[in-house]
This record gives structure tokens, sequence and C-alpha cells, in this order.
């Protein structure tokens, strides 16, 4: 009988990515290099366990500098040392949404949309920002570039500049219009030694010629026609930029930079999912690290979904986290920052900060939901006899008690493409030390178009590195 690989090997993603390999909680990661393609297996995406708790109701942001680590929850400002001391810094005026850092030698600069503050390093006093000159209302998202905190506003349509080495103060000429179009201003970024300043439908790239009275002046040659969607949605990595970014045209999807061109990371069914969701201009996001890889994590609050891209194979997948009433919904991470060689999440649900880390297998002890569902079976459209399916995967990981220690997975088939399911048949995947478990199930019926869904819960390693099926 002839037998298919499920998992499939390719050299890049295949344009429909999300509906041909759809991953919750997992991610593909490659393994090796083969002649004609690229080999890989399916990974389990990082867990989380208590960091530390600050007791409030949302962690809204975490920003590590010289060797401290700042976390805003609620309207309290936060700062735990180097050994481990925590202490309160100062009070916001505003208890959620948002708050972005920045920092200079001597200061760091935070705003919440509504207002903007500063801590002196020495000190660590906390003050609001209090010059006049300063805009009405603060902006979303601050940058740093060459000694100055930069920032746009829409209500202005202006980039803006601190002074030069100072956060606390504004000068009233130390803004500049985008004089050409007249469009909203949605975000600004540093890169490279470069500013680039985003509308909705493009981007212009401003370099510090210390002209008088604004020292940063348009690069006259170059000019990115992809504007920027999400303002939070803006990140930096490996000298390239990543947003949620959208042209003239209208489309939307997620965006990198290759020098000064735009390129489109995201699949088009991810594009089609992320236009269906409500207020796409509300997302989130970070970069993190994993197994040399960085990952483009995005949330769109408003619809409860997150999802990341390893920028590495430019594959995508889901990622969830269960709520108080048992749903699986967005991920539990609001925010992040790498601190105490640990990477740092904070949930947007409570006060706690989170250690993420693949060794990991529950979310603070929630178990976590990983789920595969299969390519379809090409039987150009003939009925087809499903005789087995075999998962080659870990097997003896469970754990020596309590949930985990006698470890299942759970295989449901669709004959109709994935629009209805099968029941859940169960399997052992073997208890710990059990290392021969063979993971199979027989006897799956007739259909066309077969696709098949894995799912797992348990508290354990659980990696996927074949799914086999003899017809």
């Amino acid at each position: 009988m002839p037998v298919i690989n499920m998992i499939p090997q390719f050299d890049s993603p295949p344009e429909d990515q999300v509906s041909q390999l759809s991953l919750t909680n997992m991610y593909f990661t490659q393994l090796n290099q083969q002649p004609g393609g690229q080999t890989g297996y399916i990974a389990p995406s990082p867990g989380t366990d208590l960091y530390v708790d600050f007791s409030g109701n949302s962690v809204r942001s975490l920003f590590q500098d010289s060797g401290n680590l700042y976390a805003v929850v609620d309207s309290t400002l936060y700062r735990i040392d180097s050994s481990g001391a925590q202490t309160t810094v100062g009070t916001l005026n505003t208890s959620s949404g948002y708050v972005s850092f920045i920092a200079n030698t001597t200061q760091i600069m935070l705003a919440d949309g509504t207002d903007a503050y500063v801590i002196t390093k020495s000190s660590h006093a906390f003050a609001t920002v209090s010059d006049a000159d300063f805009p009405t209302t603060a902006p979303i998202r601050l940058a740093y570039l060459n000694g100055y905190g930069c920032f746009t506003t829409a209500a202005t349509k202006a980039l803006h500049l601190m002074d030069l080495s100072d956060f606390t103060s504004y000068t009233s000429t130390q803004y500049t219009t985008l004089t050409d179009s007249g469009e909203t201003t949605s975000g600004c970024i540093a890169n490279n030694g470069e500013l680039f300043v985003f509308t909705k439908d493009r981007c212009a790239v401003y370099v510090n010629t210390a002209a008088s009275p604004f020292p940063f002046e348009a690069r006259s040659n170059i000019l990115l026609n992809i504007g920027c969607s999400a303002e939070l949605s803006l990140q930096v990595v490996d000298n390239t930029i990543i947003w949620l970014g959208t042209n003239e045209h209208g489309m939307l999807g997620i965006y990198r930079t290759t020098g000064y061109l735009p390129k489109l990371i995201s699949s088009d069914s991810l594009n089609a999912e992320i236009r269906t969701y409500s207020n796409p201009e509300n997302a989130i996001s970070y970069i993190f690290s994993l197994r040399g890889h960085y990952f483009y994590h995005i949330t769109f609050p408003d619809s409860q979904k997150s999802w990341r891209i390893d920028l590495t194979t430019g594959l995508c997948h889901e990622v969830t986290s269960r709520n108080a009433e048992g749903q699986f919904t967005r991920h539990l991470s609001s925010c992040y920052t790498y601190f105490d060689d640990k990477h740092l999440v904070g949930d947007y649900r409570s006060g706690k900060v989170y250690e993420m880390s693949q060794s990991f297998y529950t979310d603070n002890d929630t178990p976590i939901e990983r789920e595969i569902i299969s390519i379809p079976l090409d039987s150009q459209l003939e009925r087809m006899t499903i005789s087995e399916l075999t998962v080659d995967m870990q097997v003896g990981k469970g754990l020596s008690t309590g949930q985990g220690s006698s470890p299942q997975a759970m295989l449901s088939y669709s004959t109709d493409g994935g629009n209805t399911w099968s029941a859940e048949l169960w399997r052992s995947v073997g208890k710990i030390g059990e290392y021969r478990t063979l993971v199979r199930w027989n006897r799956l019926g007739q259909g066309r178009r077969r696709v098949f869904k894995l799912r797992y819960t348990e508290p354990t390693q659980f990696s996927v590195f074949n799914l086999l099926v003899k017809y």
C-alpha cells in the first residue's frame, strides 16, 4: 500500500501556507538540509512560568535598561534591580493601554498616549513631562536616534523630537510635517542610523543632517509605498523593519524591509484572516528569539487572535492561551523583554510576569492546547480508503505523577476538506520511559479530500516528525 507523509517537506513556504498546514501552539522548524528540499519537524511553542506577580489587572509594558527591569502594571511603574529587589518608581495618569519606553545615557522616557514621563537613572526620580511646548496629546510609540527622543502624533500629522540628550525638554520648533502629502502620521521607528516615518499609505526616511532648526531631513530619493496600519506593530530586528502595513490599494499584510524595499512576508491566507479582524489598527507586537530563529509575534486584541511568523523559515502559526472561562483565545502576553538571561512576557489579564521557555509545557500550570491540521490528502476526487495513520513523534516522555503520567494524543479526521470532523480517537504516546510506543490509528474509513487533526493537551514534551498515512 502507498504511504504519504502529510507533513510537507519544502524549500520555501507554500503560497497558501495557513490552509495547507495549520499549526496552533506548534511551529515547523528546520531539522537538516536534504537534496531537493528542506526537511523539518513540528516543535511546541514555548510555555510560561511565573517570574514575578505584581498583583494587578494587566501588565502594560516591560523594559530593561542598565541591569534594571521596569514593568508598568495598571497605573504603577515598578523596578526590579539586578539583585531582585522590587521598588515602586511612580504612578502614571492612565491605568490601561500600551506604554512605550526609550532610554539615553542618563534618562528613560515613557509614554502612554496621554502623557509622557521621565526617569532619571542616577536617582530613579520619576516625573511627568511638563514642558509647556510639549504636544497636548502624548505619543503612543517612542523611538530613539542620535540622542533624540522621536515620535509622531496623529493629531499634529508631524514628526517631533525632544531636545538633544534631554527627554524632559521640548522646543516648539522641533517638529516637521510631511508637507508634500498632508497625510496623518502613523508611527516612526529608528533603524540603521535612519528614522522611518510612516503614514497610512507610505513611509519616508529621515536622516540627521544637523540642519536648523529641525536637524532631520527626508531623503529625497527614497519613499516606501507601504504605510503602517498599526503603530504598535512596528519592530526592528537584524537591521530590518517589520510591521502591519497597507498600500494605497488597501493591500493589508505583514511587511519586512530588504534595504529600502518592503516585502510582504505574511501568506495570502493569513492576510485574508487579518482582514476579517475587528480594529486591526490596535494590533500589538514584539520579537523574540528561539533556537537561533527570530519570531515576530503579533496580537489583535479586539479579535482575540495571536500569530507568530518565523523570520527564518517564513512560516506562521497561531498561538493561544486559555482564559478564565476555559476558552482558548489570544496568547496571554501583552509585552516582552529579555532580562536576567530570560525571555519575559507580561500578562494582559493580571499583574503577572512570566518567563517564556520551551522547557515549560504549560502556561503557568494551565494546559496548552497544541493542534496540527494536515494538508488535504489529494485523491483526485476519488474515494480513498485509509487503512492506517502513524504519527512519528516523541514518545515515552510522560510525567511520574498527575496529568501527563499517561499522556494521550487525540486524532480526528474530515472527509470534506475540514468543514466537519469525526469524533476524537485517543491513543497513548507512552508513559515515562516507554520509548518504543507506536502511535497508530487503523481503519479510518473512506472519503474524498481527507484532512487529519492531531491535538495534544498534556504538560509534556511533544514534537512530531512525520504523519504517515497508508491507503
